[in-house]
């Protein structure tokens, strides 16, 4: 039976790493997942790296990845998501309170309380936000606050890049400090 469970637990694992670099672009690398504590469709401290050419392109850390039944989903706890540009230098990271991933499309649906930091010192808070792997988009129709250096912005819905080309707020007021 022992030996059962390690066997499941090992295939459990290796279908995970499956996926994830089944979905990768074309242009990735590799990706590396690594955890620790399997059970079944439970998995605690997960990460996730991707790389384009040899540089950092995305890092996903989690404490608790649950894969849904069908394997179409992963629930995510306290995911940390971070971005890099093409030269592999820190561009933003977000902080999600809860998350699931679409294994096919790499799209992540965030639920409740985000954070987003960026290389130039802008915080972003929100709740609930949506990330669109394919068009590398994150993006939420909710209320949003964004400081920078003393200056708050509110708005409701925006739209970021996670290349930092592009960053809209619908419906904003700027309040100086």
């Amino acid at each position: 039976m022992c030996q059962f469970k390690k066997i499941s637990m090992l295939f459990i694992l290796i279908f995970f790493a499956f996926v994830v670099v089944s979905c990768s672009n074309k242009n990735d690398d590799y990706i590396v997942v690594t955890q620790s504590v399997t059970d079944k469709q439970f998995m605690k401290q997960i990460a996730v790296t991707e790389t384009h050419e040899g540089k950092l392109k995305m890092v996903l850390k989690s404490d608790v990845a649950i894969v849904n039944e069908n394997n179409s989903f992963i629930h995510l706890e306290l995911p940390t998501i971070t971005f890099y540009d093409k030269n592999g230098h820190y561009v933003l990271s977000i902080i999600i309170h809860d998350a699931d991933i679409c294994v096919n499309t790499r799209d992540i649906k965030g639920t409740g309380y985000c954070v987003i930091d960026t290389v130039h010192h802008e915080h972003l808070e929100t709740n609930d936000l949506i990330y669109n792997a394919k068009r590398g988009l994150i993006y939420s129709n909710n209320d949003v606050k964004i400081t920078k250096l003393g200056e708050t912005v509110y708005g409701t819905g925006f739209e970021i890049d996670t290349k930092l080309n592009k960053m809209f707020i619908k419906k904003h007021t700027v309040v100086f400090n």
